[in-house]
């Protein structure tokens, strides 16, 4: 680690960008060389030093925004593309607004991504709508255009979009998502054979029976290591 943190702190805070916001690069020989099979995603996230191309050192773009202080902490301020991760996937938001809002009769979106009471992150969307919005055609509509766990655990309509004074959409005053679940939201269908075979050793376990597609088994095995002393 400290192989990274020296190449990084380096390049990226003293040499381009002093004490402002950017986004984090990672350096050093531990960089991997890409994403296997992966050509396209591999040039973006995978790059050669930029004010030295003999070098031979690579770096790695994180996607987090951070920021370095004069102490020499690195806070970090979010995500460059808000990307989250839901079930191990890193997911965009805006994309999964931007194929709601093409459904007929959803008139704006935006999806945000929120923690439960057990702090699994899941999507949750919501819409403002006109006379020609169907509840079930917007379902369809996404259970067409995006895998499983894109797809939205909520769908909330709202009246109107809680707006900035800028015009952008003000997050932080959305409403709590609606908590009913999908109508083709079961066990039985989400399940795939290898995420049973992981649900029964993770039950083996814990010795816990109520294990759902969404729970993180690194806070439980936590807490069941605390509970059994």
């Amino acid at each position: 680690m400290w192989e990274y943190a020296g190449v990084c702190a380096e390049w990226q805070w003293s040499t381009l960008v002093g004490r402002s916001c950017r986004e984090l690069y990672i350096g050093g020989g531990g960089v991997a060389l890409g994403y296997l099979h992966q050509d396209e995603q591999t040039a973006v996230r995978f790059i050669s030093d930029p004010l030295d191309a003999g070098s031979g050192l690579r770096f790695y773009r994180t996607g987090d925004r951070v920021k370095y202080l004069p102490g020499g902490d690195i806070v970090f301020l979010g995500r460059v593309d808000e990307q989250v991760k839901i079930r191990g996937y890193r997911v965009e938001p805006g994309e999964v607004s931007s194929l709601i809002q093409s459904c007929v009769g959803v008139s704006a979106a935006v999806v945000i991504a929120r923690a439960d009471h057990s702090g699994v992150y899941g999507l949750h969307a919501y819409i403002t709508v006109d006379a020609d919005y169907e509840e079930e055609a917007l379902w369809l509509h996404l259970r067409s255009g995006l895998p499983e766990h894109l797809q939205p655990a909520t769908v909330t309509v709202l009246p109107v979009m809680p707006q900035l004074p800028n015009g952008k959409i003000d997050r932080q005053a959305l409403p709590d998502p609606v908590q009913a679940p999908r109508a083709d939201a079961t066990a039985d269908v989400l399940w795939t054979p290898l995420q049973e075979q992981l649900r029964d050793i993770w039950a083996l376990l814990l010795e816990e029976s109520g294990i759902g597609l969404g729970m993180t088994f690194s806070v439980w095995a936590v807490t069941h290591c605390w509970l059994s002393g």
